[in-house]
C-alpha cells in the first residue's frame, strides 16, 4: 500500500486485536465491522483514522469506539441426566425429596430459569427450582386403590422440563416418572373363628371359609393361605391357597369320642419380594352323630 494510504494501527483494550486496514472503507467517513468481529461479544475498541484519499496538505485524526455487543445466538441445552431420562420411584418417597436434578449450558453465558410446562399430573405431584433445577415430590403417592385416604396416583407421569435463557430460546426435556408398588400393608383376617363338622363328615366336606384383606394394590395385595404345623395331623385338613376354603381331608377320621375340637394355625402371606405374613387361629368343632334306633 503506498505511503500516503497507511493507517495508524488500532489500540485496543480486547484480548484481540483487529487490523484497521480490514474496518475502513474506501469512501471517506466509512468503515465497517469484520464478521471476526462481531462474534466476539463484549468489550470495545479504539480506532485511529485519518483521511482515506490522495495526500493533502492537511489531515485530520479523530478516535472511533466501537462497543461490541453479545448477541444471544444459542438455546440452552441439556448436559444432565443423560437421555433418555427415566426415573422410578417408589410409592412411599416423602413429599419434599428431590428425584433428581436436571442442568442445562448455554454457549452465550446466559443465566437459565428452569420450568415445569402444566398440564396433566405433572404439576400436581412435582415442582423445579428455577435456578437449580432440582425436582422435588410435592404430595403423596397412592397407588392403592382400596386405600382411600388420598386421590389415586398414577403409574407413569411424563414431566416436560424447561430451560429458558433470559425469556429468549427454550429447549424441553422429557422426564418420564415411574411410581412402583410397595408392600406396605400385612393380610388382616375378618373375626370368624370358629367353624363345625359332624363326626361323620367325608373326605371334600366344606367346614369354612377364611378371608384375610390387604390394602396393598396389584401382586402385593394378593393373599395366598396355608396351613401351619400344629397338633393336627397334617393329613386331615387341607385349605385352599387362593380361596381360604377349608376342608376335609380324610374320611372316617373324626371321632367324637376321641376328640371333639381340633385349633388350626392358618397363615396369610401376601406379595412379592419382601412378603408380609399374618397368623390366625380357627377352632373346627365336632358335633356328635346321635343315631336313633327304633323301638
Amino acid at each position: 500500500m503506498p505511503d500516503e494510504y497507511q493507517v495508524p494501527d488500532m489500540v485496543s483494550n480486547m484480548p484481540h486485536e483487529y487490523p484497521v486496514p480490514d474496518m475502513v472503507s474506501n469512501r471517506p467517513g466509512e468503515y465497517s465491522v469484520p464478521d471476526m468481529i462481531s462474534n466476539k461479544p463484549g468489550g470495545w475498541a479504539f480506532v485511529d483514522m485519518i483521511q482515506i484519499g490522495q495526500m493533502s496538505i492537511r489531515s485530520t485524526v479523530t478516535q472511533v469506539i466501537i462497543n461490541v455487543l453479545p448477541v444471544n445466538d444459542h438455546a440452552p441445552v441439556f448436559v444432565s441426566p443423560v437421555k433418555p431420562v427415566v426415573l422410578d420411584i417408589a410409592e412411599t418417597t416423602q413429599p419434599g425429596t428431590v428425584v433428581v436434578t436436571v442442568k442445562a449450558e448455554d454457549l452465550d453465558g446466559d443465566p437459565i430459569q428452569y420450568s415445569i410446562q402444566p398440564g396433566g399430573d405433572a404439576d400436581l405431584y412435582f415442582s423445579i427450582d428455577s435456578n437449580t433445577g432440582e425436582i422435588i415430590l410435592v404430595a403423596p403417592v397412592n397407588l392403592d386403590t382400596k386405600d382411600t385416604s388420598s386421590p389415586l396416583t398414577p403409574l407413569s407421569i411424563i414431566l416436560l422440563v424447561e430451560a429458558k435463557d433470559n425469556l429468549v430460546h427454550t429447549t424441553l426435556l422429557d422426564v418420564t416418572v415411574n411410581f412402583l408398588f410397595v408392600n406396605e400393608f400385612p393380610p388382616v383376617f375378618d373375626p370368624t373363628s370358629t367353624a363345625v363338622v359332624f363326626e361323620n363328615a367325608t373326605v371334600g366336606q366344606r367346614i369354612a371359609t377364611v378371608t384375610a384383606t390387604d390394602n396393598d394394590s396389584g401382586p402385593d395385595g394378593d393373599v395366598a393361605y396355608s396351613l401351619l404345623e400344629s397338633d393336627v395331623p397334617p393329613d386331615m385338613f387341607f385349605i385352599h391357597p387362593d380361596t381360604g376354603t377349608i376342608s376335609l381331608a380324610c374320611s372316617g377320621c373324626l371321632d367324637f369320642d376321641i376328640r371333639n375340637f381340633y385349633t388350626l394355625v392358618i397363615k396369610a402371606e401376601d406379595g412379592r419380594g419382601e412378603k408380609k405374613t399374618r397368623c390366625f387361629l380357627m377352632q373346627i368343632k365336632l358335633h356328635l352323630l346321635i343315631l336313633f334306633l327304633p323301638q
